[in-house]
Protein backbone atom coordinates (compact mmCIF):
# COMPACT_ATOMS: atom_id res chain seq x y z
CA UNK A 1 0.00 0.00 0.00
CA UNK A 2 1.32 3.26 -1.23
CA UNK A 3 1.99 6.27 1.73
CA UNK A 4 0.23 9.87 0.95
CA UNK A 5 3.07 12.31 0.22
CA UNK A 6 3.82 15.09 1.89
CA UNK A 7 5.29 18.15 1.28
CA UNK A 8 8.32 20.30 3.20
CA UNK A 9 8.63 23.58 2.45
CA UNK A 10 11.71 25.97 2.86
CA UNK A 11 12.41 29.45 3.12
CA UNK A 12 15.46 29.02 1.16
CA UNK A 13 15.24 29.56 -2.76
CA UNK A 14 16.90 28.80 -6.12
CA UNK A 15 20.20 26.82 -5.34
CA UNK A 16 20.68 28.33 -1.79
CA UNK A 17 20.72 24.94 0.55
CA UNK A 18 17.63 24.31 2.67
CA UNK A 19 17.18 25.77 5.83
CA UNK A 20 14.48 26.53 7.76
CA UNK A 21 11.15 24.60 7.25
CA UNK A 22 8.50 27.16 7.29
CA UNK A 23 5.28 24.69 6.64
CA UNK A 24 4.93 20.84 6.13
CA UNK A 25 1.34 20.06 3.95
CA UNK A 26 -0.17 17.73 1.88
CA UNK A 27 -2.15 20.06 0.13
CA UNK A 28 -0.52 19.33 -3.33
CA UNK A 29 -2.15 23.39 -4.67
CA UNK A 30 0.02 25.15 -1.87
CA UNK A 31 3.27 22.86 -2.19
CA UNK A 32 2.93 24.11 -6.41
CA UNK A 33 2.54 27.94 -5.40
CA UNK A 34 5.74 27.45 -3.00
CA UNK A 35 7.86 26.15 -5.87
CA UNK A 36 6.12 28.45 -8.31
CA UNK A 37 7.28 31.59 -5.83
CA UNK A 38 11.33 30.09 -5.77
CA UNK A 39 10.83 27.98 -2.70
CA UNK A 40 12.33 24.74 -2.07
CA UNK A 41 9.98 21.49 -1.32
CA UNK A 42 10.85 18.37 -0.56
CA UNK A 43 8.24 15.57 -1.18
CA UNK A 44 8.95 12.63 1.04
CA UNK A 45 6.45 9.84 2.07
CA UNK A 46 4.97 10.11 5.26
CA UNK A 47 7.38 7.90 7.01
CA UNK A 48 10.08 10.35 6.07
CA UNK A 49 8.25 13.27 6.99
CA UNK A 50 7.67 11.60 10.43
CA UNK A 51 11.24 10.99 10.45
CA UNK A 52 11.98 14.32 10.26
CA UNK A 53 9.74 15.43 12.88
CA UNK A 54 10.65 12.84 15.27
CA UNK A 55 14.04 14.68 15.58
CA UNK A 56 12.44 18.12 15.18
CA UNK A 57 9.27 17.60 17.55
CA UNK A 58 8.02 21.23 17.75
CA UNK A 59 8.01 20.85 13.72
CA UNK A 60 4.45 20.11 14.42
CA UNK A 61 3.61 23.79 14.91
CA UNK A 62 4.10 23.91 10.96
CA UNK A 63 1.03 21.77 9.98
CA UNK A 64 -2.51 21.91 10.24
CA UNK A 65 -4.37 19.68 11.90
CA UNK A 66 -5.34 17.15 7.80
CA UNK A 67 -1.51 17.50 7.15
CA UNK A 68 -0.49 16.30 10.90
CA UNK A 69 -2.93 12.96 10.43
CA UNK A 70 -1.15 11.98 7.63
CA UNK A 71 2.63 12.54 9.24
CA UNK A 72 0.96 10.69 12.49
CA UNK A 73 0.31 7.60 10.08
CA UNK A 74 3.66 7.79 8.65
CA UNK A 75 4.84 7.97 12.64
CA UNK A 76 3.55 4.51 13.55
CA UNK A 77 5.23 2.77 10.50
CA UNK A 78 8.11 4.80 11.48
CA UNK A 79 8.45 3.12 14.98
CA UNK A 80 7.49 -0.40 13.24
CA UNK A 81 11.01 0.25 12.07
CA UNK A 82 13.00 1.30 14.38
CA UNK A 83 11.45 -1.79 16.67
CA UNK A 84 13.57 -4.28 14.51
CA UNK A 85 16.23 -2.20 15.06
CA UNK A 86 16.38 -1.53 18.47
CA UNK A 87 17.69 -4.52 20.03
CA UNK A 88 16.33 -7.20 22.53
CA UNK A 89 17.40 -4.40 25.68
CA UNK A 90 15.64 -1.08 24.01
CA UNK A 91 14.72 2.26 26.34
CA UNK A 92 12.95 2.35 28.74
CA UNK A 93 9.77 4.74 27.72
CA UNK A 94 10.34 8.33 29.27
CA UNK A 95 6.11 8.49 29.70
CA UNK A 96 4.47 4.60 30.44
CA UNK A 97 1.13 6.18 28.88
CA UNK A 98 -0.66 9.18 27.73
CA UNK A 99 -4.18 9.86 29.40
CA UNK A 100 -5.90 10.92 26.00
CA UNK A 101 -7.72 13.45 28.09
CA UNK A 102 -4.44 15.13 29.10
CA UNK A 103 -4.53 18.96 29.16
CA UNK A 104 -2.44 20.10 26.36
CA UNK A 105 -0.31 22.26 28.05
CA UNK A 106 0.55 19.41 30.55
CA UNK A 107 0.99 17.99 26.69
CA UNK A 108 3.52 20.25 25.93
CA UNK A 109 5.63 19.81 28.94
CA UNK A 110 5.61 16.14 28.11
CA UNK A 111 7.13 16.91 24.77
CA UNK A 112 9.70 19.23 25.86
CA UNK A 113 10.80 16.82 27.86
CA UNK A 114 11.19 14.38 25.44
CA UNK A 115 12.89 16.98 23.03
CA UNK A 116 15.56 16.92 25.77
CA UNK A 117 15.38 12.92 26.11
CA UNK A 118 15.35 11.74 22.61
CA UNK A 119 15.04 7.72 22.19
CA UNK A 120 12.93 5.97 19.32
CA UNK A 121 10.96 4.20 22.27
CA UNK A 122 9.41 7.37 23.20
CA UNK A 123 7.49 7.93 19.28
CA UNK A 124 4.21 6.75 21.07
CA UNK A 125 3.78 9.22 23.17
CA UNK A 126 5.03 11.82 21.06
CA UNK A 127 2.36 10.71 18.25
CA UNK A 128 0.13 11.01 21.11
CA UNK A 129 1.19 14.34 23.32
CA UNK A 130 1.06 15.85 19.62
CA UNK A 131 -2.27 14.56 18.37
CA UNK A 132 -3.58 16.14 22.22
CA UNK A 133 -1.62 19.95 20.73
CA UNK A 134 -3.00 19.56 17.49
CA UNK A 135 -6.37 18.61 18.70
CA UNK A 136 -6.82 21.18 21.27
CA UNK A 137 -4.97 23.73 19.08
CA UNK A 138 -7.55 23.08 15.71
CA UNK A 139 -10.52 22.25 18.24
CA UNK A 140 -11.08 18.83 17.16
CA UNK A 141 -12.03 15.60 19.40
CA UNK A 142 -8.61 13.87 20.13
CA UNK A 143 -8.26 10.73 17.34
CA UNK A 144 -7.50 7.75 20.12
CA UNK A 145 -6.98 5.66 16.91
CA UNK A 146 -3.63 7.46 17.39
CA UNK A 147 -2.93 6.13 20.73
CA UNK A 148 -1.83 2.30 22.18
CA UNK A 149 -3.74 0.18 23.97
CA UNK A 150 -2.32 1.30 26.91
CA UNK A 151 -3.27 4.55 26.88
CA UNK A 152 -6.88 3.92 25.81
CA UNK A 153 -7.06 1.49 28.73
CA UNK A 154 -5.25 3.13 31.30
CA UNK A 155 -7.40 5.53 34.24
CA UNK A 156 -8.16 9.05 32.23
CA UNK A 157 -6.81 12.37 33.52
CA UNK A 158 -10.06 13.51 34.68
CA UNK A 159 -10.83 9.90 35.90
CA UNK A 160 -7.90 9.83 38.47
CA UNK A 161 -9.21 13.26 39.98
CA UNK A 162 -12.35 12.16 40.38
CA UNK A 163 -11.77 9.11 42.16
CA UNK A 164 -8.51 10.26 44.14
CA UNK A 165 -9.03 11.65 47.50
CA UNK A 166 -7.93 14.64 48.10
CA UNK A 167 -5.51 13.97 51.07
CA UNK A 168 -4.01 11.46 48.85
CA UNK A 169 -2.74 14.21 45.98
CA UNK A 170 -1.57 15.82 48.77
CA UNK A 171 0.54 13.35 50.31
CA UNK A 172 1.74 12.87 46.66
CA UNK A 173 2.70 15.59 46.78
CA UNK A 174 4.31 15.77 49.50
CA UNK A 175 6.39 12.35 48.72
CA UNK A 176 7.52 13.51 44.98
CA UNK A 177 8.40 17.08 46.72
CA UNK A 178 10.69 15.14 48.86
CA UNK A 179 12.11 12.73 46.29
CA UNK A 180 12.88 15.58 43.69
CA UNK A 181 14.86 17.39 46.89
CA UNK A 182 16.81 13.97 47.83
CA UNK A 183 17.68 13.98 43.60
CA UNK A 184 18.95 17.73 43.36
CA UNK A 185 21.31 16.83 46.16
CA UNK A 186 22.56 13.98 44.85
CA UNK A 187 22.94 16.19 41.37
CA UNK A 188 24.09 18.95 43.00
CA UNK A 189 27.21 16.85 44.87
CA UNK A 190 28.02 14.42 41.82
CA UNK A 191 28.78 18.04 39.97
CA UNK A 192 30.50 19.75 42.90
CA UNK A 193 33.03 16.67 42.64
CA UNK A 194 33.54 17.97 38.53
CA UNK A 195 31.54 14.85 37.60
CA UNK A 196 29.00 14.40 35.05
CA UNK A 197 25.44 13.38 36.32
CA UNK A 198 24.83 10.28 34.62
CA UNK A 199 21.75 10.33 32.07
CA UNK A 200 19.78 7.42 33.99
CA UNK A 201 19.92 9.99 36.59
CA UNK A 202 18.99 12.87 34.69
CA UNK A 203 16.25 11.40 33.43
CA UNK A 204 14.90 10.04 36.94
CA UNK A 205 15.29 13.76 37.72
CA UNK A 206 13.40 15.07 34.87
CA UNK A 207 10.21 12.35 35.72
CA UNK A 208 10.04 13.12 39.07
CA UNK A 209 9.98 16.63 37.97
CA UNK A 210 7.07 16.31 35.57
CA UNK A 211 5.16 13.73 38.04
CA UNK A 212 5.23 16.46 40.64
CA UNK A 213 3.96 19.57 38.44
CA UNK A 214 0.98 17.02 36.63
CA UNK A 215 0.37 16.23 40.29
CA UNK A 216 0.05 20.05 41.34
CA UNK A 217 -2.18 20.56 38.60
CA UNK A 218 -3.94 17.71 39.77
CA UNK A 219 -4.30 19.18 42.96
CA UNK A 220 -5.38 22.67 42.30
CA UNK A 221 -8.39 20.55 39.70
CA UNK A 222 -9.87 18.39 42.78
CA UNK A 223 -9.55 21.70 44.84
CA UNK A 224 -11.64 23.63 42.68
CA UNK A 225 -14.37 21.09 42.76
CA UNK A 226 -14.49 21.24 46.50
CA UNK A 227 -17.18 23.27 48.69
CA UNK A 228 -14.97 23.84 51.59
CA UNK A 229 -18.13 24.56 53.75
CA UNK A 230 -19.02 20.92 53.17
CA UNK A 231 -18.57 19.09 56.40
CA UNK A 232 -16.49 15.91 55.09
CA UNK A 233 -14.28 19.08 53.34
CA UNK A 234 -13.51 20.34 56.88
CA UNK A 235 -12.77 17.07 58.01
CA UNK A 236 -10.07 16.50 55.26
CA UNK A 237 -8.90 19.82 55.70
CA UNK A 238 -7.94 19.09 59.57
CA UNK A 239 -7.05 15.06 58.55
CA UNK A 240 -4.72 16.74 56.26
CA UNK A 241 -3.28 19.63 58.70
CA UNK A 242 -2.70 16.77 61.23
CA UNK A 243 -0.84 14.72 59.21
CA UNK A 244 1.50 17.75 58.38
CA UNK A 245 1.22 20.24 61.41
CA UNK A 246 0.55 17.82 64.32
CA UNK A 247 -0.21 20.06 67.12
CA UNK A 248 -3.42 21.52 65.55
CA UNK A 249 -5.03 19.06 67.81
CA UNK A 250 -5.13 21.54 70.47
CA UNK A 251 -7.36 23.82 68.14
CA UNK A 252 -10.32 20.86 68.04
CA UNK A 253 -12.94 20.33 69.76
CA UNK A 254 -13.59 16.77 70.70
CA UNK A 255 -16.81 16.25 68.04
CA UNK A 256 -14.62 18.02 65.50
CA UNK A 257 -11.53 15.93 66.47
CA UNK A 258 -13.42 12.45 65.94
CA UNK A 259 -14.50 13.56 62.27
CA UNK A 260 -10.98 14.53 61.59
CA UNK A 261 -9.85 10.89 63.25
CA UNK A 262 -12.51 9.13 61.01
CA UNK A 263 -11.27 10.95 58.09
CA UNK A 264 -7.43 9.84 58.92
CA UNK A 265 -8.20 6.44 59.19
CA UNK A 266 -8.92 6.49 55.31
CA UNK A 267 -5.70 8.20 55.02
CA UNK A 268 -3.80 5.56 56.84
CA UNK A 269 -5.93 2.74 54.63
CA UNK A 270 -5.06 4.36 51.12
CA UNK A 271 -1.36 5.08 52.55
CA UNK A 272 -1.23 0.87 53.93
CA UNK A 273 1.06 -0.18 50.46
CA UNK A 274 2.94 2.63 51.66
CA UNK A 275 3.16 1.94 55.10
CA UNK A 276 4.71 -1.63 54.69
CA UNK A 277 7.33 -0.47 53.00
CA UNK A 278 7.95 2.98 55.26
CA UNK A 279 10.56 2.87 58.01
CA UNK A 280 9.28 1.11 61.14
CA UNK A 281 6.96 3.44 63.38
CA UNK A 282 8.26 5.39 66.21
CA UNK A 283 6.23 3.28 68.48
CA UNK A 284 5.17 -0.53 68.10
CA UNK A 285 1.85 0.28 69.73
CA UNK A 286 -0.26 2.82 72.34
CA UNK A 287 -1.81 1.96 75.50
CA UNK A 288 -5.26 2.96 75.45
CA UNK A 289 -4.92 3.93 79.47
CA UNK A 290 -1.37 5.05 78.40
CA UNK A 291 -1.32 8.17 80.86
CA UNK A 292 -1.54 11.51 79.08
CA UNK A 293 1.34 13.81 80.33
CA UNK A 294 3.52 10.22 78.55
CA UNK A 295 0.96 10.88 75.30
CA UNK A 296 1.88 14.37 74.91
CA UNK A 297 5.71 13.62 74.97
CA UNK A 298 5.35 10.99 72.36
CA UNK A 299 3.22 13.19 70.65
CA UNK A 300 6.20 16.04 70.65
CA UNK A 301 8.54 12.90 69.70
CA UNK A 302 6.26 12.25 66.33
CA UNK A 303 6.43 16.08 65.57
CA UNK A 304 10.72 15.54 65.65
CA UNK A 305 10.25 12.85 63.90
CA UNK A 306 8.20 13.26 60.88
CA UNK A 307 7.20 9.94 59.20
CA UNK A 308 4.25 8.51 57.21
CA UNK A 309 4.47 5.18 59.39
CA UNK A 310 3.49 7.47 62.42
CA UNK A 311 0.21 8.43 61.05
CA UNK A 312 -1.63 6.16 63.42
CA UNK A 313 0.09 6.14 66.42
CA UNK A 314 -0.26 10.15 65.85
CA UNK A 315 -4.17 9.02 65.61
CA UNK A 316 -4.19 7.44 68.90
CA UNK A 317 -2.14 9.75 71.29
CA UNK A 318 -4.32 12.79 69.93
CA UNK A 319 -7.58 11.00 70.69
CA UNK A 320 -5.86 9.89 74.18
CA UNK A 321 -4.98 13.72 75.17
CA UNK A 322 -8.51 14.87 73.89
CA UNK A 323 -10.57 12.33 75.33
CA UNK A 324 -8.65 13.70 78.98
CA UNK A 325 -9.35 17.13 78.06
CA UNK A 326 -12.94 16.65 77.43
CA UNK A 327 -13.66 14.31 80.18
CA UNK A 328 -14.19 11.23 77.14
CA UNK A 329 -13.88 7.95 77.37
CA UNK A 330 -11.35 6.80 74.95
CA UNK A 331 -12.80 5.90 71.85
CA UNK A 332 -11.13 2.57 71.01
CA UNK A 333 -12.38 1.93 67.56
CA UNK A 334 -9.28 4.37 66.81
CA UNK A 335 -6.65 2.21 67.79
CA UNK A 336 -5.14 -0.12 65.83
CA UNK A 337 -5.68 -3.57 66.37
CA UNK A 338 -1.96 -4.55 67.92
CA UNK A 339 -2.50 -1.50 70.65
CA UNK A 340 -5.93 -3.55 71.40
CA UNK A 341 -4.17 -6.51 71.80
CA UNK A 342 -1.16 -5.56 73.51
CA UNK A 343 -1.26 -5.40 77.52
CA UNK A 344 -2.48 -1.72 78.67
CA UNK A 345 0.18 0.53 80.87
CA UNK A 346 -1.98 -0.48 83.98
CA UNK A 347 -2.14 -4.45 82.69
CA UNK A 348 1.55 -4.52 82.08
CA UNK A 349 2.40 -2.51 85.66
CA UNK A 350 0.52 -4.87 87.52
CA UNK A 351 2.58 -7.79 86.24
CA UNK A 352 5.78 -6.08 87.09
CA UNK A 353 7.31 -5.87 90.58
CA UNK A 354 10.54 -3.11 91.41
CA UNK A 355 12.73 -5.95 90.42
CA UNK A 356 11.65 -6.44 87.39
CA UNK A 357 11.22 -2.17 86.36
CA UNK A 358 14.73 -1.66 88.11
CA UNK A 359 15.99 -3.79 84.98
CA UNK A 360 14.49 -2.68 82.52
CA UNK A 361 15.52 1.11 83.62
CA UNK A 362 19.70 -0.39 83.95
CA UNK A 363 19.80 -1.93 80.72
CA UNK A 364 17.76 0.54 78.82
CA UNK A 365 20.14 3.22 80.29
CA UNK A 366 23.04 1.34 79.64
CA UNK A 367 22.05 0.98 75.81
CA UNK A 368 20.87 5.16 76.01
CA UNK A 369 24.46 5.68 77.29
CA UNK A 370 26.08 3.64 74.46
CA UNK A 371 24.26 5.54 72.10
CA UNK A 372 25.09 9.15 73.22
CA UNK A 373 28.56 8.56 73.81
CA UNK A 374 28.37 7.73 70.09
CA UNK A 375 26.56 9.89 68.34
CA UNK A 376 27.86 12.94 71.05
CA UNK A 377 32.17 11.78 69.48
CA UNK A 378 30.97 11.89 66.05
CA UNK A 379 29.23 15.52 66.87
CA UNK A 380 32.66 16.51 68.64
CA UNK A 381 34.63 15.39 65.74
CA UNK A 382 32.66 17.41 63.57
CA UNK A 383 30.74 14.53 61.90
CA UNK A 384 27.28 14.09 61.39
CA UNK A 385 24.93 12.46 62.93
CA UNK A 386 22.82 9.85 61.03
CA UNK A 387 19.11 10.90 61.35
CA UNK A 388 18.41 6.77 62.58
CA UNK A 389 21.01 7.26 65.26
CA UNK A 390 19.38 10.41 66.60
CA UNK A 391 16.07 8.56 66.59
CA UNK A 392 16.94 5.75 68.51
CA UNK A 393 18.95 7.62 70.88
CA UNK A 394 15.49 9.58 71.16
CA UNK A 395 13.11 6.38 71.22
CA UNK A 396 15.57 5.01 74.07
CA UNK A 397 15.31 8.29 76.16
CA UNK A 398 11.38 8.06 76.00
CA UNK A 399 11.80 4.83 77.21
CA UNK A 400 13.97 5.05 80.05
CA UNK A 401 11.48 7.85 80.38
CA UNK A 402 8.66 5.79 80.89
CA UNK A 403 9.89 3.06 82.67
CA UNK A 404 10.90 5.58 85.22
CA UNK A 405 7.41 6.88 85.18
CA UNK A 406 6.01 2.80 86.04
CA UNK A 407 8.10 2.90 88.76
CA UNK A 408 6.78 5.82 89.80
CA UNK A 409 2.76 4.00 89.25
CA UNK A 410 4.04 1.42 91.01
CA UNK A 411 5.16 2.46 93.98
CA UNK A 412 1.95 4.52 94.31
CA UNK A 413 -0.21 1.26 93.45
CA UNK A 414 2.09 -0.71 96.56
CA UNK A 415 1.47 1.81 98.97
CA UNK A 416 -2.03 2.90 97.99
CA UNK A 417 -3.27 -0.35 96.99
CA UNK A 418 -0.86 -3.22 98.48
CA UNK A 419 -0.69 -4.32 95.07
CA UNK A 420 2.62 -6.20 93.92
CA UNK A 421 2.75 -8.89 91.30
CA UNK A 422 5.88 -10.34 93.28
CA UNK A 423 5.72 -14.48 93.34
CA UNK A 424 6.83 -13.86 97.06
CA UNK A 425 3.84 -11.74 98.03
CA UNK A 426 2.16 -8.48 98.26
CA UNK A 427 4.79 -5.99 99.20
CA UNK A 428 4.84 -3.99 102.40
CA UNK A 429 1.84 -1.40 102.81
Amino acid sequence: MSQKTVFIIFDSTGLELPTEITAITDDPVRANEAKSSGKNVMQPDATVAASILHTQPVLYEKMDYATWQTVAEGMSNLQKNLVKTQGETPDSPFFEFTEPDLPASLAEKRLKQLIDFPSPVNLSAQRELTEIIMAAKHQQPVNLELFTEESRSAAGWQQTIDYTPPFALKGQTTQLQSALSYLDMENELTVSRKLSVPVEQAKLTAQTFNSLAENKAMEKAKMATINPKDPDVESFGDAARLIFEPMTYRDMDYGRWQAAAETMGLMIDNYSERLSSEQSPFFTHTPADLPVDIAQKRMQLLVDFKSIANLSSQRELIEIILADTHQQPVNLELFTKESRSEAGWREFLESCDFDDLYEMHRQTDHELSNVRNSNEYRKANGKDVAKEDLREEAQLAQQLAEVGAMGYDEYHLVNTFGIDQDEDGPAPG
